[in-house]
């Protein structure tokens, strides 16, 4: 957005109904940049549509954000977390809260609602559809051509010298999946992740990630630890992943490329069986004894 028509924009009161009754309004609230934060925060606090207010906040703290992740070296005089506390207390449980939950700076709070909301969604999902628990159970007759995982170098996307091997994961169930960053729903792929570690690490699964990111607009690993979201295991970069004999598709296909693996480091379960959340789901329950074939 230009100057002359921020500076135009920001002449109208921040409680103006125009806000709340403009589509086109609201969609230049973002655009506002930077420069015009105190406005924004304006209409967040004095807006009487919770809507607005909502998307305000948000706006409000994705500047703030922005700023803590670009400048480490200098503290933001807004704190993000007083901001997102702010927002929580007019907003409390309303729906127009639901967009704030991603800056949420206790990240374990954030995790653990996003993946309880994922496994409500995926229980309701799976009882209204029953086809799919039996779609499911066909890849399952459908006899698993086990082989040897192969030797693999995985370093680190946090530190590069810390490496995984598959000799770091003897005598325990894994699963290595890939995290597409170039597709949709990361707080969703994010969430999924977290309920199946909260379900089953107590079982023994752990969970290895090759983060894969193609296009330039794509979040980047420090991009997506800035939005509080994170994954319960071991990430890797899939570009930096080296295997001793190639198993994954190229370009990832996302679920298809996951791969669990037993205690004897032995493929027991990929493609069909792995290829959507809900299968996952199901094939995990049945290996850990959750719930019924």
């Amino acid at each position: 957005m230009g100057t002359e028509m921020r500076d135009a924009f920001i002449l109208i009161p921040p409680d103006s109904p125009w806000w709340s009754l403009s589509v086109g309004f609201q969609n230049s609230i973002p655009y506002l940049g930077p420069d015009s934060l105190s406005y924004i925060r304006s209409v967040a606090r004095h807006h009487p549509s919770g809507e607005m207010q909502s998307l305000a906040y948000s706006v409000w703290l994705s500047v703030l954000q922005a700023r803590l992740s670009v400048l480490q070296a200098r503290r933001d005089p807004e704190i993000l977390g007083e901001v997102y506390a702010e927002a929580m207390r007019r907003l409390g449980d309303s729906g127009h809260s639901r967009r704030l939950r991603g800056f949420n700076p206790d990240t374990d709070a954030y995790m653990r609602e996003l993946a309880s909301e994922v496994e409500r969604e995926l229980t309701r999902f799976l009882a209204f559809y029953p086809e799919i628990r039996e779609s499911w159970k066909k890849t399952c007759d459908i006899p698993h051509t086990d082989h040897p995982m192969p030797a693999f170098h995985l370093p680190s996307v946090e530190d590069f010298d810390h490496v995984l091997t598959q000799d770091s994961l003897a005598g325990r169930t894994w699963l290595i999946a890939v995290i597409d960053a170039d597709g949709g729903g990361l707080s969703q792929q994010f969430g999924f992740y977290n309920l199946l570690h909260r379900k089953f690490a107590s079982k023994g699964l752990r969970l290895v990630f090759l983060f894969h990111r193609s296009q330039p607009h794509s979040p980047n690993w420090d991009a997506l630890k800035t939005r509080g979201i994170r994954l319960p295991g071991f990430v890797s970069s899939f570009d930096d992943a080296v295997f001793e004999r190639r198993i994954f598709r190229n370009p990832p296909l996302s679920m298809y490329n996951s791969f669990l693996v037993d205690e004897s480091a032995t493929i027991i379960a990929s493609g069909e069986r792995m290829r959507f959340p809900e299968f996952q789901y199901l094939t995990l329950g049945k290996l850990f004894g959750e719930m019924e074939d």
